[in-house]
């Protein structure tokens, strides 16, 4: 009887942990206009925005793909996941918006725009490290 209970809650936690490592797609968040809240807005620059973004996504392992001004394209590759971002950026705010992916299940379902929750993790951490950055100016 005790071993037989013992089968049934492993066989019940192997299922549930199979459960959870497919989680299903959710909706891909864009963020628009997120203020540039610096500590000094007289050291503030298109440069030290644009560094600030830079620095902060290095930090969280986005790299630098691509650059023009007012914009940045970053990159990120983990395993065999990856995203690339646009972030358009001014002295006030940035943008982020979504450019591509490999493995993280995007899709557009019934007109919305669906994708791994991993992703949307990566950005909301992304946007920590760019504020953390920003406060250090």
């Amino acid at each position: 009887m005790y071993l037989r209970r013992i089968s049934l809650f492993l066989f019940a936690t192997a299922l549930s942990i199979s459960a959870g490592a497919a989680l299903p797609p959710v909706p891909l968040q864009n963020h628009e206009r997120i203020a540039v809240s610096v500590s000094d807005k007289t050291k503030l620059s298109m440069e030290a925005v644009k560094k600030a973004i830079v620095v902060g996504g290095a930090s969280k392992g986005w790299r630098l793909a691509q650059e023009s001004p007012g914009s940045v394209r970053l990159s990120i590759n983990v395993r065999e996941h990856s995203a690339t971002i646009d972030i358009g950026y001014s002295l006030d705010a940035y943008s982020i918006k979504y450019v591509s992916s490999e493995n993280l299940d995007y899709a557009v379902r019934d007109g919305v725009e669906t994708i791994h929750p991993t992703y949307n993790r990566w950005l909301r951490n992304l946007i920590q490290a760019i504020t953390a950055e920003f406060l250090r100016i």
